[in-house]
């Protein structure tokens, strides 16, 4: 059995960041911290950074005969958010083929 190819920039098990983002007024609930949901949006919205760093092009995930998904999601809440505070959004690659 061979080993994948290396993917350049990723290290598999090593957190990549993809964006720093601030929390809108909008995406916060009447408690003023962030909305379960939009902690899970955030991860979503930085799909669009991370695919381009593996090497795959919209044209070959809309056109090619494979494509990825999303396997497994973990949000790990390490404290409350409130609008106009910052948040770093990574990504840790755990296994490719």
């Amino acid at each position: 059995m061979t080993e994948p190819a290396a993917i350049p920039g990723l290290t598999a098990g090593q957190p990549l960041d993809l964006a720093t983002l601030t929390v809108a007024k909008s995406q916060v609930n009447a408690l003023g911290h962030l909305k379960a949901s939009e902690y899970i949006k955030l991860f979503d919205d930085t799909i669009p950074v991370f695919f381009p760093l593996t090497g795959l092009a919209d044209a070959d995930l809309l056109h090619g005969d494979t494509s990825p998904f999303l396997m497994d999601l973990h949000a790990c809440y390490l404290a409350e958010l409130s609008a106009g505070e910052t948040v770093r959004v990574a990504a840790q690659l755990i296994d490719h083929d």
